[in-house]
Order: structure tokens, then sequence, then C-alpha cells
């Protein structure tokens, strides 16, 4: 990462719904202090808006930059990538608009961080960046908000946890997940860009992302639909759950090539994840419901309908409907040939707030922190990664620190102790 320049975080898109919400998370954040940061976007007179505002939030704010730029003129891109440290781009579908950001991005050496699962546009630029970003240790961080981190970082501090504790690898991390609240009009717009150009496929690979060094799925493939005896709960399927397997197992795969780490999963590592929810009855209508949305989703005037009554990008809900939503994953490792008297399983859990919008933003802004501040403290040094990877204990350390909840223990019920939730 290049040192001496006007910018330590530029946000690209702060215009936007959530790159608005990243903004002001910056504008209060403890890290930002004496942060040189700057907000971006092709609308003037929107960004001196936005910059009135955040200096009515903290006064410091005086000192933001505005930045000018259009995701057409990769002119105006490469001139904002040379101002800056990191990029946060917060501009999506992003295969649409960022991927002169990203080039931008590798050629001066500037470190990136995004929001998308776009999985087959995620894999464009490992391909294409990967070794060149290595080299010049700059990173390249994809999938850094609820999409992906909760389901990456939870399966790397289950595996660390038991490393740790008990020396042992896990075979299978899984994450149940309870949430409120919908999907950005982003989401739902990356989502339906990726079945118009045929990337289903590609999201069906859970390997997709992971490369040659890929761990083996068991033979038996855990149910998708059930009851958990470990936490008690019906679940059903995700339908986040495609992009977030990538993500984890790309993770497994970089981590498995490094000789010298010591926080490997194990060799056939199975990571799944599912939705928590009350009874059989809520898993059976999401199940059928998910099924169907897949199925009508692949038809064009099905997608053409859906698009006037999804949320466009750049909306979204108010104030305080996102303060009645939450995300919770609780996570359950099993551990390899566990010791006699010593526990088979080991649970663990990462929750928050507002999953697609507070506390995406907060993700993501964190880890761009992260990239300024504890540097020399991450697992490695550059190249298109996953956000586990790069920062390892170092993320959940800062995400602790910002309010997310984060824990692991040798039972469930130890657990929700140590987190002020009820048994």
């Amino acid at each position: 990462m290049a040192a001496r320049r006007q910018f330590d975080v530029v946000v690209w898109g702060a215009t936007g719904f959530t790159g608005h919400l990243v903004a002001k998370y910056l504008a209060n954040a403890p890290g930002a202090r004496n942060l040189k940061w700057a907000i971006a976007g092709r609308n003037e007179s929107r960004l001196n808006a936005i910059k009135e505002e955040l200096v009515g939030i903290n006064s410091e704010c005086s000192k933001v930059g505005i930045l000018l730029g259009d995701s057409s003129s990769q002119e105006s891109l490469d001139a904002i990538a040379k101002q800056t440290k990191v990029i946060i781009c917060m501009t999506g579908p992003y295969a649409l608009y960022a991927p002169g950001v990203v080039d931008a991005c590798v050629r001066f050496g500037t470190d990136y961080l995004d929001l998308t699962a776009e999985s087959p546009w995620v894999k464009q630029n490992i391909d294409r960046y990967h070794e060149d970003a290595k080299a010049k240790k700059t990173f390249i961080l994809h999938s850094v908000g609820f999409d992906s981190i909760p389901a990456d970082l939870g399966a790397y501090m289950m595996a660390k946890y038991v490393q740790e504790t008990y020396g042992k690898d896990v075979s299978t991390v899984s994450s149940y997940v309870s949430l409120r609240g919908g999907a950005s009009g982003g989401t739902a717009a990356s989502g339906i860009d990726i079945v118009e150009k045929g990337g289903q496929s590609a999201m069906a690979n859970p390997f997709f992302l992971a490369g040659p060094n890929r761990p083996k799925l068991p033979r038996v493939m855990p149910k998708l639909i059930g009851y958990s005896k470990d936490i008690k709960k019906w679940f059903a399927p995700f339908f986040m759950t495609p992009a977030n397997q990538q993500v984890v197992y790309r993770t497994n795969a970089l981590v498995a090539n490094q000789t010298e780490a010591t926080d490997k999963y194990s060799t056939n590592f199975y990571y799944k994840e599912v939705m928590a929810v009350p009874t059989m009855i809520h898993a059976a209508i999401i199940t059928f419901v998910m099924a169907m949305a897949v199925f009508f989703v692949q038809f064009a005037p099905v997608r053409s309908i859906a698009k006037k009554f999804l949320p466009p990008p750049g909306t979204g809900p108010s104030a305080d409907k996102r303060a009645k939503s939450f995300f919770r994953y609780e996570l359950v490792a099993d551990v390899v040939d566990p010791e006699p008297g010593k526990p088979a399983k080991v649970f663990g859990q990462i929750s928050g707030g507002d999953p697609g919008y507070d506390e995406s933003a907060k993700l993501i802004a964190e880890a761009a922190l992260g990239l300024i501040h504890d540097r020399t403290k991450m697992r490695t040094q550059g190249g298109v990664v996953t956000p586990a990877f790069a920062f390892g204990k170092v993320l959940i350390e800062r995400l602790k620190a910002a309010g997310i909840k984060i824990g692991t223990a040798d039972s469930y019920a130890a657990l929700r102790e140590a987190l002020g939730q009820r048994k």
C-alpha cells in the first residue's frame, strides 16, 4: 500500500444509501479520529449536502474531502485511486459499476473493499488481479459486509478456537442464521444481474472461488431442513448460503496453501449454513418459497415484473425500521478426533443490529480502518483474498470493540451466558 497520499480512506459512492451510512459511521468512529478521508461520487451538490450533514455530526468533518468521478471515466477513477491508501467502494451492482475502480486500485497500489456477493465477477478479479495485487502488497477485498463477514469470520473463529484450546482441527462448522431486516436494493439488483448473465451455475458451485487446493465434501451431505439438537431450533435453507459458502471455502483453500499457517481448518472441512426458524411449519414455508423463487427467476418476464417491485439500488428502510432489525449467527463446530473428556462440539456466535445496512456499513468501515491502523498485525499482506484470510483475529477484535457481539464457548448455555443472553 502506497504511503504519503492525501487521504487514508475514500468512500466511493457516498451518495448511495449504504455509502451514506458508511460516511456517517466514519464521522463518529473512534478509530477514525485523525483519519484523513474523503467522500466521492459524481454528483457534487449531493456530496456537499452529505458533508454538511457530517459536520453536524462532528465538526472535525469540515476536513473531509470531496472528490468527483464517474464509473464510466477511467481517468477520473485513476485520479481518485492515486490520492488515497484505501477505497471503500459502495457502487453496486459491482460487476457493472466497479471494474474500473478495481483496475485503478491494483495499478496504483490502493487497497479496495466492497460489499459484493457477485461471485462470477469476483472470480474474474481473482484470475486477473490476484498475483499482481499480491506482488504489490495491495488488498482487493470483496464481500466485506453482512455478505460474508459473519460466515467467513465465524468459520475462521471456530477453527481458531478449537486449535488454540484443544490442538485439534474442525471437520464441520454449522451456522444457524436468525435475522430481521430485508435485503438491500443493491443486493436484489446484483442477484438479478447474475441470473441475466447466466451465472447460476457459478453460484451453485460451493468451490467456485476456492481454486485447486480445496476441501472434499463429506459423502453424506448434512440436511438443509430439519431440527438442530445443538441449538434446539428448526432450520431451513438460507438465501445467502451459496455466496457465503464460496467465501468460506476460499479462505480454507488460501490458508491451506500457507505452509507456515497454524490456523488451518481440515482437509475435508465442510461449511453448512441454514436459517434458524421457530417451527417446522416455518421451515417448510421458507423452503417452498425459496424453491419457487429459484425456479421462476429463471424466466425473463418474471424478472421484469420483479424489478418493478424490488427496492431500487441506493434506497433503504427508515432509521426506525433499521433499529428494529438484527442478525445472529449461531455456530456449532465439530471437533476432529476429540480426546476423552474433551468436547466433541464447541459453540460460537456473531450477532448485531440491522444486517443489510447499518451493520454492513460498520463492518466495511472497520475493515478499512483495520487496513490503516492494524496492517502489521494482519495475517497476510495482499492479493484478491477474503476478509478472514486477510485480517484473522485482527478484525474480530475491531468488531468486538465496535459493538458486534462475538464469542466462543464449550457449551451453548455457557456461550449465551457469556454474551448476556437468556439461557
